[in-house]
């Protein structure tokens, strides 16, 4: 059951850990894609709600953009309570009841 569970919510989440590209207009209006976006030349190519739209390339700064992908497809690292095995919850527990 659990490990049916688990399949469940990977395949929910797949999607959205895919689209994660992220577009930074010059004046600091940030668009999500569902996809990687493109550049054509001229012209920005993406999808947004499952819309196909462009933009020009003079209103996006591309650098920005590059870099808030990057960022949102970075693994975060994992905080130290996620580390701890049986023992140490089970010692964390005495310490926070007394």
């Amino acid at each position: 059951m659990k490990i049916t569970a688990l399949i469940v919510a990977t395949w929910i989440a797949l999607p959205y850990a895919a689209g994660a590209d992220i577009l930074i207009t010059r004046d600091g209006q940030r668009i999500g894609t569902d996809g990687a976006w493109k550049d054509r030349g001229r012209r920005i190519v993406y999808t947004a709600k499952g819309a196909l739209s462009s933009i020009c390339t003079d209103e996006i700064d591309l650098e920005m953009s590059r870099e808030a992908t990057d960022e949102a497809i970075r693994p975060k690292p994992k905080p130290a309570w996620a580390t701890l095995s049986p023992r140490g919850w089970r010692r964390a527990a005495r310490r926070w009841e007394r």
